[in-house]
């Protein structure tokens, strides 16, 4: 364990490593207590990983469907998280656990001999630093975010070193620790606590946006595809031979997409109101489609 004393602002960190019998490395990250009024905000450590006698292939990135960034791939890459700052969205420059930019609280980096990757263990308020300069390298790193202002209890962070490995080593190696903390829930047992998303298996997914109305342009802009015009679609997909699908409604509130939050009620009127949207649920289930708002 080490202690990093004299800090700016006279705060403390301690920091401690330690090795385990399945050669996993854990780090942990806490702030001291010291009668300084000042607090430690934002830590980012440990810094990215260099392989030693390896050449990085490619980094897993678990965002969305999950990615994967060859070492030299000659796009800019870099995770961010939108933060809204009243009618301001800026970018958060990591990454934030659990959500889009970073479903899994994980990442990690394969080479032609070895891999290793990172599972935070404390995986809220974790943030996933990634970068990857057009035609290479990829840097990641973890950053530690306040907790309302300061680091308010321990974060820790596992890493595991595979001699021979790819991005499905890595991903069953998450899923054994998620069984394992008891963060894992297989399918059949979401399919007992509804049944209904054993239809979701082999159905196509069809985001239906009906009303959108922004406020950040002036004049507001008002975009609005009606529930008839939707209705359409959804018997047009019949006539094309469309078996399995799920119709994902957004839009559909009052005032449309991402609006008058947490109450959306009634339907959008523009778009038909109850009558409207009643009947597109209707042609939904006429079809044998799953209809979900």
């Amino acid at each position: 364990t080490c202690l990093l004393t004299g800090l700016p602002g006279g705060v403390g960190v301690t920091v401690t490593l330690a090795l385990s019998q399945d050669a996993s490395l854990r780090i942990e990250v806490e702030s001291l207590p010291t009668t300084s009024s000042a607090q430690v905000g934002e830590v980012r450590y440990p810094g990215p990983v260099a392989m030693r006698d390896d050449d990085a292939q490619y980094t897993v990135w678990p965002n969305s469907g999950g990615t994967i960034i060859p070492s030299q791939h000659h796009q800019d890459i870099a995770a961010s998280t939108p933060i809204y700052d009243g009618l301001n969205v800026v970018r958060a420059p990591y990454a934030i656990a659990f959500t889009h930019p970073l479903y899994q609280p994980w990442w990690g980096v394969v080479g032609a001999k070895g891999a290793y990757m990172a599972i935070a263990e404390t995986p809220f308020e974790f943030g996933l630093a990634l970068h990857h300069a057009a035609g290479g390298p990829t840097t990641v790193r973890p950053v530690w975010v306040s907790s309302l202002g300061h680091l308010a209890y321990r974060r820790s962070i596992r890493y595991q070193f595979f001699r021979e490995a790819s991005y499905v080593t890595l991903a069953k190696a998450y899923r054994r620790y998620a069984q394992a903390v008891g963060r894992w829930v297989s399918l059949e047992a979401k399919f007992e606590r509804n049944p209904n998303a054993r239809r979701l298996v082999g159905s196509t997914i069809f985001p239906v946006s009906i009303c959108r109305h922004n406020m950040r342009q002036s004049p507001p802009s008002h975009e609005v595809v009606t529930f008839a015009e939707a209705l359409r679609h959804v018997r047009r997909l019949r006539d094309l031979g469309w078996k399995r699908a799920y119709l994902h409604i957004d839009g559909w509130g009052a005032r449309g997409y991402d609006n008058q939050h947490p109450d959306p009620l009634p339907p959008c009127s523009d778009a038909g109101g109850w009558t409207g949207l009643v009947e597109l649920s209707r042609a939904a289930e006429e079809c044998g489609y799953l209809f979900g708002l």
